[in-house]
């Protein structure tokens, strides 16, 4: 039984630190098709269509590329 703020907070370092994220991300639905985007050339392989924000047939988009592009850390 956890009776004071300092135990409270040992208690949150254990489970902070306990903690294994995943090595791998699921995608779901698994059978969505990634569209790749190439920084250097400036090519991206877009669906035939694609919907906005306001639009109410709008779907998820699911697209790769890298992290860093030009010493900046595009996450």
């Amino acid at each position: 039984m956890i009776t004071g703020s300092q135990e409270y907070k040992a208690y949150l370092a254990t489970l902070a630190n306990s903690y294994n994220p995943p090595n791998i991300l699921l995608r779901i639905p698994v059978n969505e098709k990634v569209y790749d985007v190439d920084l250097d050339s400036r090519i991206i392989t877009p669906p035939k269509f694609l919907g906005v924000e306001s639009d109410h047939e709008a779907e998820l988009v699911y697209f790769k590329m890298d992290r860093y592009y030009d010493n900046i850390d595009l996450a």
